[in-house]
C-alpha cells in the first residue's frame, strides 16, 4: 500500500513536473515567436538618457525601443525571426531634430533661383554671370546666397548688377532671405525711382546722397519688387519628386523631425497638407508655423483665422499648433532691433508694439499654442521675453514651450529669463565662427564688444531649455559640420584663433540640444529624442566615434544608416563599402 501510494506520488509529481515544463515551454515558444524585430549589437551607443548614456546592444519591437544594455542580456529577446545587426563598433546615437529649417520652400526654389554663394566678390561676379547665362530664356534673372560681408555696410549696388545683367530686370536674395539686390530693370518695372517712399520702415529702401535708389531693399521693403514677379508661386506639380528630394535631404543628415517656420505663405502648408494626405511625408514629421502678418499696427483680431486653419491643414505627419511672428530684422542691414543704437545712430525697429504683442502673445498662449519668435537684437530679445512673462501673469503657466529664434545679441541681464519663463532658445549652432562676417562687417556695425557677446550657446544651455535649427537653406542642413562649429566657434578648416571661446559648447550639449532639446520643442521629449525603453526607434550609425576623435575632424564622420521608428530609411552605400573594406 505503501509502496502503490509512493508510486502514486512519483506519477502525481512527475505530471506536474511535465505540466510546468510544458507551461515554461509553452511561455518560451511564445516568447521565441513575440521577440525582438531588430537587436542591434557590436556597437558603441549613445543613449542620450542621462542616467544611462552608454549601452552596446538595443533591442526594437513594433518600432519601439524595448531594451537598451550589456549585450549579454539582449539574447534572450531573439526570436527565430529576429533581425540581428551587428554594427561593426560604428557608433549609434538619437537621430537629430532641426527646428528651424525652411525645407519646402528650399526644395521648391531649386530650380527658380541660381546658387552665388562665393567668399570673394571675383566669384560671386563669375556665379552671376553663370546665372545670367542658364536663365537667358527667363524674364527676370533670379538668383539667392550672396554674402553680405562682401559689400560692407551700406549693402550691394545697382551699378555692379547693370554691368553684369544691364537688359532684364534681376534680383538677387542675400544669404539670410532677407533683403535683395536688384538691377536697374528691375526698379524701372517695378516704379521705383527717387518719389518712391516706403511708408513702413523708409530706411529699408535704400537710397544714396542724391535720394537714388542703391538697388539693395531690406526686409518687406523687398515686396515693392518681388511683387512683380512669379517668384512666389508654388503648385502641387511634381510633389512627388518634391518630397522625395527632401527626404533624401532629411534622410542622410540623419534627421527625423523639423519645424518650418514658413514664410507666413499657407500655400506651403497646404502642399505639406496634401502631400500628406497622399503618402508622401512617411520618413519623418514636421511641425508647421502658421502664417501670421507682423506689423506695428497688429492686433489679435488677426487671429480670428487660426483656429480654423490649425484644424483643416492638421494630419497625421504634420502638426500645426505653432505660430510664428517676426519682431525685428538681421544686424547687418542693421533692422535688428537694439536697446542702444548701431555706430550709425540707428537702432533698428520692433515689427509689433510691445502693447499689441503682449496682448498677440497672451492671447495664442491661451488658446494652447506655440509661439517661434524671430528676435535677433536684444530689445526684440527682451520686448519677446517681456510678452511671454505677461502671458504667463494673465493665463497661469502652462506648458506651450514658447521658442525665440536665432537671439544672436541677448543683453546678458535677459539670459536667464529664459529658464526662469521656460523659454527655448532656438540656437543656430552652424552661424557662430571667425569669418569675415563678425570679424570685418558686424564690428564694423555693432562693435567689437558687441560681437563678443553674439550667439553665447554655452550661457543659453547653462539657463533654460535649447533646441537647434539649420535655418536652411541659409545655412548647411548637416548637423555634424553645426556641432563642430559650436564646439571650436571657428569656420570649417580655419586655422585662425575662434571667437568668445568661452561660449564653446560640449560635445554632450551640442547632441542633446540636437536631440532631446528638439524632442522638448516637439513636445514628443516624453516618446522620443533619446535611446531608452518604449521611446521611438530613432537613431543614427556613423562611422567614427565622435567622442573619439578631434573636433576639427567632427564634420568628416559619415553617416551609414538613419532609422526611423525601427525602420531603416537611408543607407549611405558608398562609405559603407568603403567602411567594411577597411
Amino acid at each position: 500500500m505503501e509502496q502503490d501510494k509512493s508510486n502514486l506520488n512519483k506519477v502525481i509529481s512527475l505530471k506536474l513536473k511535465i505540466f510546468f515544463l510544458g507551461g515554461l515551454l509553452l511561455v518560451s515558444c511564445d516568447k521565441k515567436e513575440n521577440g525582438a524585430d531588430i537587436i542591434i549589437t557590436n556597437a558603441t551607443i549613445y543613449t542620450v538618457d542621462g542616467k544611462n548614456p552608454w549601452a552596446e546592444a538595443i533591442a526594437i519591437k513594433d518600432g519601439k525601443i524595448i531594451y537598451v544594455g550589456a549585450k549579454e542580456n539582449v539574447q534572450p529577446l531573439a526570436a527565430s525571426n529576429t533581425q540581428l545587426l551587428d554594427f561593426g563598433e560604428m557608433f549609434v546615437m538619437p537621430a537629430f531634430y532641426d527646428m528651424h529649417c525652411h525645407l519646402l520652400q528650399a526644395v521648391l526654389d531649386q530650380n527658380k533661383y541660381c546658387k552665388i554663394q562665393a567668399t570673394t566678390l571675383d566669384e560671386t561676379i563669375k556665379k552671376i554671370i553663370a546665372c545670367k547665362n542658364s536663365q537667358s530664356d527667363r524674364e527676370w534673372i533670379m538668383g539667392a546666397g550672396y554674402y553680405p560681408e562682401l559689400f560692407g555696410i551700406n549693402g550691394p549696388n545697382k551699378t555692379l548688377l547693370d554691368s553684369i545683367i544691364p537688359d532684364k530686370p534681376a534680383f538677387f536674395f542675400d544669404i539670410g532671405y532677407h533683403n535683395i539686390w536688384v538691377n536697374s530693370k528691375a526698379l524701372e518695372l517695378s516704379k521705383i525711382n527717387k518719389t518712391t517712399i516706403y511708408t513702413d520702415h523708409p530706411s529699408w529702401l535704400v537710397k544714396d546722397d542724391h535720394g537714388e535708389p542703391t538697388g539693395f531693399l531690406k526686409e518687406e521693403a523687398r515686396n515693392l519688387v518681388l511683387r512683380n514677379t512669379k517668384s512666389s508661386e508654388y503648385t502641387f506639380n511634381n510633389l512627388d519628386s518634391v518630397f522625395h528630394t527632401m527626404a533624401m535631404l532629411l534622410r542622410e543628415n540623419g534627421i527625423v523631425s523639423i519645424q518650418d517656420p514658413s514664410s507666413f505663405d499657407l500655400r506651403l502648408l497646404e502642399l505639406y497638407h496634401h502631400a500628406d494626405s497622399i503618402g508622401l511625408i512617411e520618413t519623418f514629421n514636421i511641425s508647421f508655423g502658421l502664417p501670421y502678418k507682423s506689423g506695428a499696427k497688429s492686433s489679435i483680431n488677426t487671429l480670428r483665422d487660426l483656429d480654423s486653419i490649425s484644424t483643416k491643414f492638421a494630419s497625421p505627419n504634420v502638426a500645426t499648433k505653432t505660430v510664428k511672428l517676426f519682431l525685428d530684422g538681421t544686424l547687418e542691414s542693421e533692422t535688428a532691433a537694439v536697446l542702444s543704437p548701431y555706430l550709425s545712430g540707428q537702432s533698428g525697429t520692433l515689427l509689433i508694439e510691445p502693447k499689441n504683442l503682449n496682448a498677440i502673445v497672451q492671447k495664442l498662449d491661451s488658446s494652447g499654442y506655440q509661439l517661434h519668435i524671430h528676435a535677433t537684437g536684444d530689445h526684440a530679445i527682451r520686448a519677446a521675453l517681456d510678452a511671454f512673462e505677461f502671458a504667463i501673469k494673465v493665463n497661469g503657466k502652462n506648458d506651450n514651450r514658447h521658442q525665440i529664434a536665432h537671439a544672436n545679441l541677448p543683453h546678458m541681464d535677459d539670459i536667464k529669463r529664459f529658464g526662469q519663463l521656460n523659454v527655448i532658445s532656438n540656437m543656430q549652432l552652424w552661424w557662430m565662427d571667425n569669418s569675415e562676417y563678425y570679424t570685418k562687417l558686424l564690428r564694423s556695425i555693432i562693435g567689437n564688444e558687441n560681437v563678443k557677446k553674439l550667439h553665447p550657446f554655452k550661457s543659453f544651455v547653462e539657463n533654460g531649455p535649447v533646441c537647434v535649427g539649420s535655418d536652411y537653406p541659409v545655412t548647411s542642413m548637416n548637423p555634424l559640420e553645426a556641432i563642430q562649429k559650436a564646439l571650436t566657434r571657428k569656420e570649417i578648416n580655419s586655422k585662425h584663433a575662434p571667437l568668445s571661446p568661452e561660449q564653446n559648447l560640449s560635445l554632450s550639449e551640442a547632441i542633446y540640444a540636437y536631440t532631446m532639446g528638439g524632442a522638448y520643442a516637439q513636445h514628443v521629449n516624453k516618446v522620443a529624442g533619446s535611446l531608452e525603453v518604449g521611446k521611438s526607434a530613432d537613431f543614427i550609425v556613423l562611422d567614427k566615434n565622435l567622442f573619439k576623435i578631434p573636433l576639427e575632424e567632427i564634420y568628416k564622420t559619415s553617416i551609414i544608416y538613419t532609422y526611423y521608428k525601427g525602420a531603416k530609411v537611408y543607407v549611405n552605400e558608398r562609405r559603407l563599402i568603403d567602411t567594411t573594406s577597411n
